[in-house]
């Protein structure tokens, strides 16, 4: 651009006369040409050029300005196809959006992926733009003052320099020049914000370090004098606080979030909206679990195939949910390792505390969190049919002495918890009455399910069968051993029959105890504690070795 505009002056000198030739111009195109090959909306900036040259009557330059932007935009083209297989990169197949990265998963998932894996393009552009006025209105939004993109503190130096241009005329000629440039930067933003509103909704953000960031380069030549004290101050005043605020973040983060992200871990930054849900950030990856998305926008939860954890003392951790459901209760099946630990959550309005309930080992329970309204609304770019209600919120834990605690948090999306779906009759059980100590022994079991829900292990609310011993006679009500967990073979549907075997290992000290076989939900509950019985439980009696054939 600077080669392409040269200088308004008189030539006086060598270089001058060149910055003022026809082949300065040809070279700004030819760079110009390469830039919108490679991003072509760069195409609304490159056209600056010739126009703003022909609106201030040096029209030989414009002209070759205009033919070297086409030859070269022509060449990069061709070297696209070549390379790429597609003369827009970006309508390429892609071959990274898939389960394993993180990409959609569950029903459906097999044909939006196709959308990505063998057909072309990850959207389509029509010359009408996308009349949507409330996703414009949020793209808008987060243009001004999206966390990781917002103008009003990532380049508050530029709307000053668009300020200059379009207030402060002071040479009619170069003028027109600024607002020209101006005016490609609007079109720049339009184009995004019009054309592709569904941008922020479902992939990059155009405005910090990527799409938009050619645009700063026509408001740095655009004005013609210098900002006045007051400007400049006021943005070395914004700069300032957001330049504390980043490296405080970084700071205090630096230890648990070593991604390009950290200055957004707390500050200035964090309060600002997020922008994007299903934008892949440092490799941490979406998640589709009980049919829903779930976005973890920084790295402080440790995000597992089911579920995840949350550590005391670490930082929020800020996770985005897209669903269908209109009342958008947000549920969390969740296991501490500790008695005393409470769940605390926090949105846009609110923030609630759930003291989880003690149980053997820890703390457990079913928190259903009635979140606050959200306006954010809209369809996401492998399915643009359907229209979602998107929320932010933030999940901590917390104990009373501050001390260390972990906990496994299930996302259970539109599943509830209601202990009568839980019901189960048991048609017989095969359990021995005696055992060599620490030997294993095979259990069976055959029961039916009466209850209004699917077993399933792989459920959200998941389904596993367990045993418990306790020393006779029972004194105590802590079990002396709990039993490894197991998965159901299948899905069992209300009214099937659940068969099955399973291994328990007898304890290593002789004496009389009780075997207690019960299926749980994961996390949460023994069936007995609705059902008023386990599924099966007898008394047994454990003998050494020397005494096991008496």
């Amino acid at each position: 651009l600077a080669l392409g505009l040269g200088d308004n002056r008189e030539p006086t000198g060598p270089m001058d006369r060149l910055f003022a030739s026809r082949w300065s111009a040809a070279a700004g195109g030819v760079l110009l040409g390469l830039s919108v090959s490679m991003r072509y909306p760069n195409l609304l900036l490159a056209i600056a050029l010739p126009i703003a040259l022909a609106l201030t009557g040096r029209r030989s330059r414009a002209l070759a300005a205009a033919v070297s932007i086409v030859a070269t935009l022509a060449g990069g083209l061709a070297l696209n196809q070549l390379l790429t297989g597609a003369a827009v990169p970006y309508k390429a197949v892609r071959a990274t959006f898939n389960e394993e990265t993180g990409y959609p998963a569950g029903e459906g998932a097999e044909e939006r992926l196709s959308h990505f894996q063998t057909a072309q393009a990850t959207h389509r552009l029509g010359v009408v733009p996308q009349v949507q006025p409330a996703v414009t209105f949020y793209s808008t939004l987060y243009f001004f003052v999206g966390r990781h993109t917002g103008i009003l503190l990532y380049g508050p130096a530029a709307l000053v320099f668009a300020w200059l241009v379009v207030f402060g005329h002071r040479h009619a000629q170069r003028d027109l020049v600024g607002l020209t440039l101006v005016a490609a930067v609007v079109a720049l933003a339009a184009f995004y914000l019009l054309w592709m509103p569904r941008n922020y909704f479902g992939g990059a953000t155009f405005l910090g370090n990527r799409y938009f960031l050619t645009g700063y380069v026509l408001l740095l030549l655009a004005p013609q004098r210098a900002p006045g004290r007051r400007a400049l101050a006021s943005v070395w005043v914004i700069a300032g606080l957001t330049f504390f605020s980043a490296a405080t973040s970084s700071a205090r983060t630096w230890d648990t979030d070593g991604t390009s992200q950290m200055h957004a871990s707390v500050g200035i930054f964090r309060l600002f909206p997020y922008e994007s849900t299903a934008m892949d950030l440092d490799g941490r990856r979406d998640r589709y679990w009980s049919d829903e998305l779930v976005r973890f926008v920084d790295p402080f939860a440790k995000v597992g195939a089911q579920g995840f954890k949350l550590s005391a003392g670490s930082p929020a951790a800020e996770l985005v949910t897209a669903c269908s459901r209109e009342h958008g209760v947000i549920r969390l099946l969740v296991q501490s390792d500790v008695p005393e630990v409470e769940v605390v959550y926090r949105d846009w309005l609110q923030k609630k505390r759930f003291r989880l309930k003690s149980a053997s080992g820890g703390a457990r329970g079913f928190l259903e969190i009635v979140p606050s309204p959200t306006v954010r609304r809209h369809s996401y770019w492998w399915d643009s049919d359907a229209s979602l209600a998107v929320r932010s919120f933030r999940l901590s834990l917390r104990t009373p002495d501050g001390g260390p605690a972990d906990a496994e948090v299930r996302y259970a999306g539109p599943y509830r918890f209601v202990p009568r779906f839980y019901r189960a009759e048991t048609e017989s059980a095969r359990i021995p009455g005696h055992g060599r100590a620490a030997s294993l022994r095979r259990l069976a079991l055959r029961v039916r399910n009466v209850g209004s829900r699917y077993w399933e292990t792989d459920d959200p609310i998941p389904i596993l069968v367990g045993y418990r011993l306790f020393r006779l006679p029972r004194t105590e009500s802590e079990p002396v051993a709990i039993g490894p967990f197991s998965p159901l073979p299948r899905r069992i549907a209300p009214g099937e029959v659940l068969e099955m075997e399973l291994e328990a290992a007898w304890p290593e000290e002789e004496g009389r105890y009780e075997l207690v076989v019960d299926l749980v939900v994961a996390g949460l509950n023994w069936f007995e504690e609705w059902n008023g019985a386990p599924v099966a439980h007898r008394p047994i009696r454990v003998v050494t070795a020397a005494d096991e054939g008496t």
